[in-house]
């Protein structure tokens, strides 16, 4: 009754394509017998999942399927690469999968909107320029200032399911204002899709002698006078204030007998700092330019979704989507990862804020406000899993000014640069709704903001504020059975899952670090 009844369901969804579109044409169908699709199955989802083939073309499995070691088995509706063939489908050999992406079937609408994918996009998909997106994570953001783009920002990095959905505010400072418009480039430079449901632009117009910063609020502060590092050392013990002091091309980043303790027990690295304090001082302002190291994408790649196989499909749709187990990733997560701040009472060191992780593409430039401390030195730590983060520079000022504008500007043009012309998306992205731009790997668009004048004797700088998730889609090779090194992976919430995270880490860092930095293209006015 059941099989009857998907049947059912099945054409009639089929004869609803043929219906309302005249560019699909049917072709006929094998059909397994009901022994066959029991036989051998080691995996069974009702996931809606695409399945993406070597040849491009896609083949949709609704109501999830079952798998076996060769095999894909269920009810799916098969798009050829320019998505204007159909056919039904009741089975795909393992050796043509490319990719798995499961989907919001709610808020794609159905299983008829499948993309078409640029021709780099199917290139990779055969092998040729797999690292070209494989570093990716989450929609890249570049400005543009009339001759060329930068890159600026990797918007909501880590909300890697619907149920992480989350905001995000970040600077920008490339961008300049052409015919009264300021113009952002949205790319999806990764095997993932992406689900944007706000963007916009903030103008924040604030005195000369300032710089704004984003806080993990999502309000902004005003940056003065930096006040000079008296001091500025390493857990070992080493001296690195002058690699914090400056946004230049060197940075702290820890030393590689730090991550090798990292592999047996979970410690954590530092920078201490001392900074004098003016007298009379209120509040005190500290600012960050970081990014994160290739670790992170070692722990989701290769620990979260590689070691779980083909289940991880379940983990990222049904497991993640349990509030409870969510509320459990993101607490296990906000301990060992990001930045701590931490203030000496005198006695000890106390937390005071906590930075969150960014990506491994874009600086991200944040900052906090702290009380100000008893005496006239403020001690402070900043601590963090070993070689996760790399920190170009630290900010202090204890000059307070809240004397700032800030107004928000909704996108009045969208562009889609792959079919060069106007797109009817702008409704979109206007509100946090249930309403999203939906990208897929190489889809790129240009968003245009109508800004009014800057006010005299004023200073404007500009912030892109965004919400949204992205789905990653699982590759061939964390369908197949776990390779050599990975050993006895398993991804719990625990120490021993960032222990054997830095064991990867320290396996493949140099071969990572160099893939990643020959596929990417960074941008104008922005360093390696």
């Amino acid at each position: 009754m059941k099989m009857g009844y998907r049947m059912y369901k099945f054409f009639a969804i089929l004869l609803f394509v043929l219906l309302t579109s005249c560019i699909f044409k049917p072709t006929k169908v094998e059909f397994l017998s009901k022994d066959e699709i029991k036989e051998n199955v080691t995996f069974v989802t009702e996931l809606p999942t695409k399945v993406h083939l070597h040849d491009g073309s896609v083949i949709v499995f609704e109501e999830g399927f079952e798998a076996t070691r060769d095999m894909v088995v269920g009810w799916g509706m098969k798009y050829n690469l320019t998505r204007n063939d159909i056919s039904m489908v009741q089975r795909v050999l393992m050796d043509s999968v490319a990719f798995l992406e499961y989907y919001k079937k709610n808020i794609q609408g159905g299983p008829c909107l499948v993309s078409i994918p640029p021709v780099a996009v199917v290139s990779a998909l055969t092998g040729a320029a797999l690292f070209v997106a494989i570093f990716g994570s989450c929609p890249t953001i570049y400005s543009f200032d009339g001759e060329y783009y930068s890159l600026e920002a990797e918007t909501f990095s880590y909300s890697v399911t619907e149920r992480l959905e989350s905001d995000d505010l970040d600077r920008l400072d490339f961008g300049e204002i052409i015919n009264g418009k300021y113009m952002i480039k949205v790319t999806n430079e990764a095997f993932e899709t992406h689900y944007i449901n706000y963007l916009a632009i903030m103008t924040v117009d604030h005195p000369e002698d300032y710089e704004p910063f984003p806080t993990e609020r999502r309000d902004i502060v005003l940056f003065g006078k930096e006040s000079r590092i008296l001091e500025a050392k390493s857990k070992a013990g080493d001296e690195v204030t002058e690699l914090i002091s400056s946004r230049d091309d060197h940075w702290y980043q820890s030393d590689s007998f730090v991550v090798k303790k990292l592999t047996g027990v979970v410690i954590r690295d530092w920078v201490d700092i001392k900074v004098h304090i003016p007298e009379g001082s209120q509040k005190m302002y500290v600012a960050f330019r970081l990014r994160n190291t290739l670790l992170n994408t070692i722990l989701f790649y290769d620990v979260i979704l590689r070691s779980q196989g083909i289940r991880a499909l379940n983990w990222l749709g049904s497991k993640t989507s349990n509030i409870f187990y969510a509320w459990r990733l993101s607490k296990w997560y906000k301990k060992h990862f990001g930045l701590r701040i931490q203030l000496f009472d005198g006695d000890k060191f106390k937390e005071a804020a906590w930075i969150r992780d960014t990506g491994p593409i874009s600086w991200r430039q944040v900052a906090v406000e702290l009380p100000v401390p008893d005496g006239d030195t403020a001690r402070l730590r900043f601590t963090f899993l070993p070689d996760n983060l790399v920190i170009d520079w630290i900010g202090v000022s204890f000059d307070q000014n809240n004397n700032h504008e800030t107004r928000t500007v909704e996108c009045d043009e969208i562009i889609d640069l792959n079919a060069d012309r106007k797109c009817n998306y702008v409704d979109f992205i206007k509100k946090r709704d249930k309403q999203y731009l939906i990208t897929y790997p190489g889809d790129s668009y240009n968003l245009k903001f109508k800004v009014d004048h800057l006010p005299e004797e004023r200073r404007r700088t500009y912030f892109l504020k965004s919400r949204g998730f992205y789905i990653e889609w699982l590759r061939k090779e964390w369908l197949v059975q776990i390779q050599k090194d990975m050993g006895d992976v398993v991804f719990n919430l625990n120490d021993e899952t960032i222990k054997k995270t830095a064991q990867l880490w320290i396996a493949k860092k140099h071969r990572f670090k160099k893939e990643f930095f020959e596929s990417k293209n960074f941008g104008k006015g922005v360093n390696k």
